[in-house]
């Protein structure tokens, strides 16, 4: 299990775009100071809870049988669609991190169109005692990406096909099993595959990136 006293990600005001971009192609992520509320996030912890009741253990190895899912997130809370996914931060990030740009002719005429990003997955998951940690793994795995080792050159922006934002619905620690934020690993080839999230302490609230 990663220690706790390994990397950590840089804490940024929501209103400093251009330091949670630079964040971003260092370190492959940021926390977002106040991203939202407590009572937002309350509410959707509200939402999701009978959902959460209703799931049974799955059957294989993507999650452990200690782990509840509520999927179709978007539809089941009206905070999570009206505020998270609609977020202005949310919007700017996407707009440079994940649409697309490209251009081609018709005849002689050359016509440019840009693909905006589109939800992926909307998901809340909890991880109760006894669960197992699950592999490390990317998840834009799912659009069959090949990566290019970065490393070395620095990230290049476009080379990324989906952004992660992840908003934990309680305090959230290595022990308890908190999803491991993206660093320049050589393993995962990174940065990339970028998560947002919010970190609940004892004494304040801190959102995460």
């Amino acid at each position: 299990m990663p220690s706790a006293d390994g990397p950590t990600l840089q804490r940024i005001s929501r209103d400093s775009i251009d330091e949670i971009i630079q964040a971003i192609k260092d370190d492959g992520g940021c926390i977002i100071k106040n991203f939202t509320t407590p009572e937002a996030v309350d509410r959707v912890n509200e939402d999701t809870r009978p959902w959460l009741e209703k799931d049974r253990p799955w059957k294989g190895d993507l999650f452990p049988p200690e782990t509840r899912r509520c999927s179709r997130l978007v539809s089941r809370s009206k905070t999570v669609r009206e505020e998270w996914l609609l977020d202005p931060t949310i919007s700017k990030l996407l707009e440079l991190f994940v649409d697309k740009t490209t251009s081609n002719y018709y005849g002689t005429t050359k016509h440019t169109y840009t693909s905006r990003a589109i939800v992926n997955t909307t998901l809340t998951m909890e991880v109760n005692p006894g669960g197992k940690a699950q592999r490390l793994h990317r998840d834009n795995k799912n659009h069959h990406v090949d990566h290019v080792d970065q490393t070395k050159t620095g990230y290049s922006i476009g080379s990324d096909v989906s952004m992660a934002f992840l908003i934990p619905g309680t305090e959230t620690t290595v022990e308890n099993g908190a999803t491991m934020a993206s660093f320049l690993l050589s393993f995962f080839l990174i940065p990339s595959n970028l998560a947002m999230g919010l970190l609940r302490g004892n004494d304040d609230l801190d959102w995460l990136i």
